[in-house]
């Protein structure tokens, strides 16, 4: 029933990892405004 250690490792990282792409843009928005505002 138990699935393997490593495969729940594989599925978190994958879930950070596309979590990480769809704040990409917003991340880089929010670098851009600050670099150019101050």
């Amino acid at each position: 029933m138990l699935r393997p250690l490593s495969f729940l490792l594989v599925e978190e990282i994958v879930f950070v990892i596309s979590a990480l792409f769809k704040i990409m843009p917003f991340i880089k928005e929010l670098t851009y405004i600050s670099h150019y505002a101050s």
